[in-house]
């Protein structure tokens, strides 16, 4: 595994680690990636180009810088189809999606879209990196 992998992978699994918290996050601080078990870690999909990490979009196939709003995405996105049992085609990322009858500016991170009407979104997922306060 990249040393860059390896790192950022570390850094990951100790925000989950409720025993060891990252040292960025209050000890009692319930923004961490313990949702995800390391089942979920073991699906991501790396890969290095010019020395930076990628992910491979688990939805859209398509390779993406590993931010740490991205490993969250794709954690998300292996739990729900994995854990959950969504079907991966009813899912996409980064989707514009409709409040009313206007769109709005900024797109949803996930977007599961209803089994009956693929038109429709079902269920809408904003993800935020484990260090992110904002809602």
């Amino acid at each position: 595994m990249v040393p860059l992998v390896r790192y950022t992978l570390s850094i990951i699994r100790s925000v989950s680690n409720p025993e060891q918290p990252h040292p960025d996050l209050p000890a009692d601080s319930p923004y961490s990636l313990r949702l995800f078990t390391d089942h979920n870690f073991s699906g991501l999909q790396w890969e290095t180009r010019g020395g930076r990490s990628y992910l491979r979009c688990l939805a859209s196939g398509k390779a993406k810088l590993a931010k740490p709003e991205e490993i969250v995405r794709q954690l998300m996105i292996h739990k729900l189809v994995h854990d959950f049992g969504y079907p991966i085609e009813s899912i996409q990322v980064e989707k514009p999606v409709y409040f009313g009858s206007t769109v709005h500016k900024k797109a949803a991170d996930i977007v599961i879209f209803d089994r009956d009407d693929p038109s429709a979104a079902y269920i809408i997922v904003e993800c935020k990196k484990p260090k992110d306060l904002s809602g």
